[in-house]
């Protein structure tokens, strides 16, 4: 199931790749029976923004054959199709590039991906992704007490309907490539900030993407802002999130301590986050790193 998430969390997407390459070809198995192609895409998105598409690890990465299996697999007309039907009159319809596969297989075509005139369109979707999707606004959900009386089920994992998780679903790609250029501006910041302070409003999907795009947020913007800023943040992140920077960015032990009392001092933020406790964690990652 790990291998789900893999390509979604490696830090070395190349590397990765081959490796996951390698573990399906042993086991007999198709490459997307356990990495859904999506994610691949996010992350050739990564470097496109990040790195361009003439820079050597791209180009190294469009000689591989499953590189081209995974945009031919997810660039499909009727994705393309579905997102423009979504897209009209909103101000993001200029993101059907993202849809395309020559975007990703062409390096003149993958230019597109670091133009900063995007910047406007990509402030409108994120913004409307908080709204929409964050907060609840507009939020088509189901019935939950109806469901109950017609089938004597009540599962508040059902909460959203299945149509707007087919949106959200259609949507991510565009949002994920909103987020990375985005933080290629200091000045939004503040937007970042937005998107990795606020949960999803319903119950996310076991693959949780809209978690990812939180976790995102937070590492963007904490790239920008560095440990300083994020010491303001205590009573926004969830606690998860400061252990996701962690794990990604490695805060040293001296930034751990520091990061332990501030959060002795603001003990409410744990009832943002039922799943992890904030000095827990702390506490026991100075101790792995004390027995070494």
């Amino acid at each position: 199931m790990g291998r789900m998430f893999y390509l979604r969390e490696v830090s070395d997407f190349s590397q990765g790749l081959l490796k996951v390459t390698h573990s399906a070809r042993r086991k007999g198995i198709d490459l997307f029976a356990e990495c859904p192609p999506e994610y691949g895409v996010m992350r050739l998105q990564e470097i496109l923004v990040c790195e361009g598409g003439d820079s050597p690890l791209y180009q190294e990465l469009l000689r591989r054959k499953q590189v081209r299996s995974i945009v031919q697999a997810v660039c499909s007309e009727r994705i393309r199709v579905r997102y423009l039907q979504d897209a009209r009159g909103t101000g993001w319809e200029c993101f059907e590039f993202l849809y395309l596969p020559e975007t990703y297989l062409d390096a003149g075509q993958a230019r597109q991906l670091q133009k900063p005139s995007l910047l406007p369109a990509c402030r409108t979707l994120l913004e409307h992704y908080r709204n929409w999707w964050l907060l609840g606004n507009a939020l088509e959900k189901n019935d939950l007490h109806d469901r109950f009386e017609k089938t004597g089920v009540l599962d508040p994992i059902e909460d959203i309907t299945r149509s707007e998780h087919d949106r959200f679903d259609v949507l991510l790609r565009a949002l994920n490539f909103s987020l990375l250029l985005v933080s290629r501006f200091p000045a939004e910041a503040p937007l970042l900030r937005l998107i990795a302070e606020s949960s999803p409003f319903g119950v996310p999907s076991f693959a949780g993407d809209d978690l990812w795009l939180q976790r995102e947020a937070a590492l963007l913007w904490y790239d920008l802002k560095g440990f300083e800023g994020l010491l303001h943040e205590l009573p926004r992140f969830r606690s998860t999130l400061f252990y996701y920077i962690h794990l990604k960015r490695g805060l040293t032990v001296e930034q751990l301590r520091e990061l332990l009392i501030v959060a002795s001092m603001n003990s409410f933020m744990d009832d943002q986050d039922p799943y992890m406790v904030m000095q827990e964690w702390i506490e026991e990652e100075l101790g792995s790193r004390a027995a070494l």
